[in-house]
């Protein structure tokens, strides 16, 4: 597998912070962040502001409209950056991203793994081994 390709992939389609994480010789384990760009916040606020009748910055404005519009742009943005690399790289993958900080709004963490065309992989119970 070629990890330095993927890697410098990640980079160039603007992925932050890349390290490999280490777990089995035969998966690649990444963790980056997704930093939000501010036309991305922008639109997330016009978007809970829009839909949300209680004050900005509110709890409700945050978890029910805010916070989900981000979670929805980093999902999409992150999944084609990661189908493509798989298509690119004739590799499986499968990630996870985590909870977005509402004290640190600014990225997300995500982590994925990486392994051949054709194998099985667990993100989730890569996360369970690692207490990641």
């Amino acid at each position: 597998m070629e990890k330095n390709a993927i890697i410098d992939y990640l980079k160039e389609n603007d992925l932050g912070d890349i390290e490999e994480i280490k777990y089995k010789d035969d998966v690649f384990l990444a963790r980056f962040y997704y930093d939000f760009d501010d036309p991305e916040i922008e639109a997330a606020t016009a978007y809970a502001n829009d839909e949300c009748t209680e004050v900005s910055g509110g709890e409700k404005w945050n978890q029910e409209f805010f916070i989900p519009y981000l979670n929805d742009l980093v999902i999409d943005n992150v999944g084609e950056i990661i189908e493509d690399c798989m298509e690119k790289f004739s590799v499986e993958a499968q990630y996870i991203t985590y909870d977005i900080d509402e004290e640190e709004i600014d990225c997300v963490e995500v982590i994925v793994e990486f392994g051949k065309r054709g194998q099985d992989l667990d993100i989730e119970k890569v996360i369970d081994d690692l207490k990641l």
